[in-house]
């Protein structure tokens, strides 16, 4: 069994959340608002009073304010809010998992020297990055990061304008893909990490 519930808004005005059961036992979450200006959508979903990441979508994003989330089982709830500034509220919801030591791998859409690396995370500090040859390279903190290190990058960014053009997680909570653009007015500083076989560690 699944339930929804509700947060209210950052700025004046309402917000609702729906839900509907799909013929394959998905469920589909909406937002609706009659917020006078578009602004950031941010959708977390708890099992233990605790409430972590389910669904983000940014200001300039076309996309509908929908969400489809899997019958797991048990009771989760969902809450949304919504606001001009995120990055701070999007990363204390990550850092509610509690994890701190993981391995992942990443893909960096953008112009950068290294484009594929394992990283491997410990006390939430990088302790090593392994390239795609299979080679770790000497100084790891140059090369990789840490989750928090990315929404840390969305932070610095947000009082000039800049933000998060797309964000995703998946079903524990954990981003496989974060698009940062700090300087929306300029060319070619954008960058997309695809986060993909997420292993938390002892």
């Amino acid at each position: 069994m699944m339930l929804a519930a509700l947060l209210p808004l950052h700025i004046n005005a309402q917000l609702w959340l729906g839900i509907e059961q799909q013929p394959d036992q998905t469920f589909r979450l909406s937002v609706f608002d009659d917020a006078p200006v578009k602004i950031h959508t941010f959708m977390e979903f708890s099992t233990n009073g605790v409430w972590y990441p389910a669904y983000f979508t940014s200001s300039n994003s076309n996309n509908a304010l929908v969400y489809t989330a899997t019958n797991a089982g048990g009771i989760r709830l969902f809450r949304a809010s919504q606001g001009a500034a995120m990055a701070s509220e999007v990363k204390a919801s990550w850092e509610r998992l509690g994890v701190t030591n993981y391995v992942f791998d990443y893909r960096a859409e953008c112009f950068c020297a290294l484009s594929t690396a394992t990283v491997t995370v410990m006390s939430n500090k990088v302790v090593e990055v392994v390239n795609q040859q299979g080679e770790p390279l000497p100084i790891p903190e140059l090369y990789g990061f840490t989750i928090s290190d990315l929404f840390d990058q969305w932070i610095l960014s947000e009082p000039t304008g800049g933000m998060t053009t797309a964000l995703e997680f998946d079903g524990r909570g954990v981003p496989t893909y974060i698009s940062l653009d700090p300087l929306p007015r300029a060319v070619d500083d954008e960058t997309g990490y695809r986060i993909n076989k997420f292993t938390p560690l002892p």
